[in-house]
């Protein structure tokens, strides 16, 4: 489980190194994804998590971070469905891919 300091970090690393992040994509976006479904007892953690998540889409732009989000879309949590929502929009909103890649993420995620 990741403090909320080690969060903050992260998210600050996102965004000092923009797509040189991606990298590190696969070792941290799990265990942030998990954090956005805990229990409501974790509610200032899982808010943290969230954030970073959302920076990490919008500072790095990876369409890396895509499949962990549409997995997440799927899953029990209600919490956790609403971060990946949010993530996706945040990376449509903030991505500069050319109109068939924009499509594609669309699709893969409906």
């Amino acid at each position: 489980m990741l403090s909320r300091s080690s969060i903050e970090f992260l998210t600050s690393l996102s965004e000092g190194l923009g797509l040189e992040f991606e990298p590190l994509i696969p070792i941290f976006m799990p265990t942030l994804i998990r954090l956005c479904a805990r229990t409501s007892k974790m509610f200032i953690n899982r808010a943290t998590g969230k954030t970073c998540i959302l920076a990490t889409v919008q500072y790095t732009q990876s369409p890396s971070i895509l499949p962990y989000l549409t997995e997440s879309m799927y899953q029990k949590s209600a919490s956790l469905r609403l971060a990946a929502a949010e993530g996706v929009l945040t990376g449509l909103n903030c991505s500069n891919h050319p109109d068939g890649a924009r499509d594609r993420m669309i699709e893969d995620v409906i």
